[in-house]
Parts: C-alpha cells; sequence; structure tokens
C-alpha cells in the first residue's frame, strides 16, 4: 500500500515538475520573441516602474540595468503621455488608443504609445510612426494644394456658364446643356470647399498637438 502511495506521489511530482518546465520553456519564448521585435516593449510593476525591457527600448529610452524600477515618467516626461497612461489605468476611463508623441530625443521622430494593464502590471508597447507620419502630411499637402488648385478654375467656369446660361436668346437644348454643366460644376466648388475646410481643421489639430509638445 505504501509503496503504491509512493509511486503516486512521484508521479504527480514528475507531472508537476514538468509542467513547470513547460511553463518556463513557454516564457523563455516570449521573452525571446520580445526581444527581437523591432519596435520597444516594456513591462511595468504597479508602482508604475521599469521591470523588464526588450533591445529596442534600451535603445531608445537609453535605459541601464541599473534603471529596472525606476518611474516611467523618468524616462518619458511627455504631458499627453501622462494623461493616457492616467486614463488607461483607471478602471473609470477604461482603455485608450495609444496616444502619439513627439520623440525626446529627435524631434523629428514621431512615436505611437500604447499600454496594456493585465493584473498590477502593464504592457507599454512603443512604435515608430514617423514614416506614416510624414505620409499622412504628405496627404494632407496634396489635398491642400489640389483644392487650391481646383479652385481657380471652377470659380471661372462657373462665371461663364451662369453669364451664357442667362441668354435669353440661347436654343432650348443648349440652355438644358448649360443647367447639366452649371450643376455639376457647382457640385465639384462644394466638395473642393469641405476639402479646404478638411484640410484647415486638420492644420489646426496638428498645431494644437505641436503646441503642446
Amino acid at each position: 500500500m505504501n509503496t503504491l502511495i509512493s509511486a503516486q506521489g512521484d508521479q504527480q511530482n514528475k507531472s508537476l515538475l514538468a509542467t513547470q518546465q513547460n511553463t518556463t520553456d513557454q516564457l523563455k519564448k516570449i521573452r525571446s520573441a520580445l526581444r527581437a521585435l523591432r519596435d520597444a516593449v516594456v513591462l511595468l510593476n504597479d508602482d508604475d516602474g521599469l521591470e523588464w525591457w526588450n533591445q529596442a527600448a534600451e535603445d531608445l529610452m537609453l535605459l541601464q540595468l541599473s534603471d529596472k524600477g525606476k518611474c516611467i515618467f523618468d524616462f518619458i516626461s511627455a504631458p499627453e503621455f501622462r494623461q493616457y497612461y492616467q486614463a488607461t489605468t483607471n478602471p473609470i476611463d477604461g482603455a485608450q488608443d495609444g496616444v502619439h508623441i513627439v520623440s525626446w530625443r529627435a524631434p523629428k521622430r514621431y512615436l505611437k504609445c500604447e499600454l496594456t494593464p493585465f493584473g498590477d502590471e502593464k504592457l507599454l508597447i512603443i512604435y515608430d510612426v514617423t514614416r506614416l507620419h510624414h505620409l499622412e502630411e504628405m496627404r494632407r499637402d496634396f489635398v491642400a494644394n489640389v483644392s487650391h488648385e481646383l479652385r481657380t478654375p471652377l470659380t471661372v467656369m462657373m462665371g461663364y456658364l451662369e453669364n451664357f446660361s442667362d441668354q435669353p436668346d440661347m436654343p432650348p437644348h443648349w440652355k438644358r446643356g448649360f443647367e447639366l454643366m452649371s450643376q455639376q460644376t457647382a457640385r465639384m466648388n462644394r466638395i473642393v470647399n469641405d476639402l479646404l475646410l478638411l484640410s484647415r481643421i486638420e492644420i489646426e489639430e496638428t498645431h494644437e498637438l505641436s503646441y503642446m509638445i
């Protein structure tokens, strides 16, 4: 009987050790994958201190082993990041969709920070979105330039079409054609005005963000 109990105990111990070893191996794989990421990954403890980071985070934030335990705000001091961080960790506010900041090391470099709380810890991922930011700037500039370039010829066309449409001796089939052209030109002009308004709003929001930073 004792032999049977002892055998069962040994089997349970072996199973427990195997489970622990499997968990350890999985954690090693996860950490290896995180180290290989090009994006910065930082694990934060319940006091907002640095617990672990990958090589990309070390390069971005110039971290050293002695920085373990230091507060994340000692490295990222942007007000909008602190506001986002506090809102994300607040159960009432809930999760936020990341925050964009200008790099504290290179003003022409743009970053996106995403924070994911789990338990008492938080996972911070920092993406380099400089290329996307520049592409967005190019899109805004293109829309603004095209809208301005279209506005002048459309205004000229609308003026001529209005003058021709008011001619009393114009044949009926021509008059119908001029009315259709006037309608479509006015429609295009409204679209251009909407694009210009959108461009102005985007530029104002960009300036407000730059001022905050």
